[in-house]
């Protein structure tokens, strides 16, 4: 499965209905539909895709992007959570792996 956000689709749908876009490349690929054809399919993929079930998902932050993980990189220690004293050994979880609910991306302007 892979998450995408509808709200930025349909619009590049209906920019490509505006903007002939769609036409442009029936055209010339040789097909012989017609534009409102093509509007009618336009319409009706974004009916289709408003249908589609929202899934329940949120973003997470890696430890390896997060703001609160200090590397010590000192045996047997590789690194340390400041936010909740979660300490990864050299032999146990993989920061590219591993979250938690409180990870904040590093470059993230927003936090405090």
């Amino acid at each position: 499965m892979r998450p995408v956000d509808a709200d930025v689709l349909i619009p590049l749908i209906q920019e490509d209905k505006i903007e002939g876009k769609i036409l442009d490349i029936v055209k010339a690929l040789g097909d012989g539909l017609q534009a409102e054809t093509l509007n009618q399919a336009c319409d009706r993929h974004i009916k289709m895709i408003n249908g589609l079930p929202t899934i329940d998902a949120i973003s997470v932050v890696r430890c390896k992007n997060c703001r609160h993980l200090e590397v010590v990189n000192k045996e047997p220690v590789y690194a340390v959570c400041e936010k909740n004293n979660h300490t990864f050994y050299l032999w146990q979880e993989d920061t590219h792996k591993f979250f938690c609910a409180y990870g904040e991306r590093k470059d993230d302007e927003h936090t405090d």
